[in-house]
């Protein structure tokens, strides 16, 4: 199956939070980058909806996003599994991911678990410190420009990170890097960083990125 090519029986149902949650948003648009067809739901979770008993029948742990697919026994949890699974169902011709087993693909996994765990921790802490707590900014400012920084080490031929192209690898380091412009009120245009600026512009005007707002 190529990129494009979903049979009839592909009835994907998608629970997501709100839509600039990284986990959720790097799904949604991944999706919506392969015009591969589902059902979004939104779990209203600053209004618990996460703990109702019905969701938990599908979500033990009460955490999105989910995906309910035909091809699996159970519900599937966890972002990244989410993620692998859809790439390897639905990008079989690799248009936004690398074969496996070239240094293309090993660059794109670097920049995957960089997303999922070192940018995604700082992202949590910025929220925390700025919106929640009201924190002095100053430490955490500099610790978020640290993760900005590693972004210039990308492909230096190119705007994308990987393999001179557009790719899963951009777009999960971008859900994470647009989470703080929703949540954190960061000015990180302002640091400096003009290849980041151009890379994170050149994703947002995309089409697959814009359905996904």
């Amino acid at each position: 199956m190529s990129s494009t090519e979903v049979t009839s029986s592909d009835k994907l149902v998608l629970y997501t939070g709100f839509f600039s949650s990284p986990p959720s948003r790097k799904i949604v648009i991944l999706l919506d980058e392969l015009n591969v067809p589902y059902e979004k739901k939104t779990v209203a979770l600053q209004n618990g909806e996460h703990f109702q008993p019905w969701f938990k029948e599908i979500s033990p742990r009460s955490k999105v996003p989910v995906l309910v697919t035909p091809h699996l026994p159970q519900p599937l949890l966890e972002s990244g599994a989410i993620h692998d699974h859809i790439i390897q169902r639905y990008d079989t011709d690799h248009k936004f991911s690398f074969a496996p087993g070239t240094p293309e693909e090993a660059l794109q996994t670097q920049w995957l678990y960089f997303a999922a765990a070192t940018m995604n921790s700082n992202q949590v802490a910025a929220y925390f410190f700025r919106v929640q707590v009201k924190a002095d900014w100053e430490y955490v400012e500099l610790q978020l420009a640290s993760e900005r920084k590693r972004l210039e080490l990308g492909d230096a031929e190119s705007v994308w990170l990987v393999g001179g192209r557009y790719s899963v690898a951009d777009i999960s380091v971008w859900a994470q890097l647009a989470f703080v412009d929703v949540m954190a009120t960061v000015e990180w245009k302002t640091w400096g960083f003009k290849e980041v600026e151009r890379w994170y512009e050149a994703i947002l005007s995309r089409d697959g990125v814009k359905k996904g707002q």
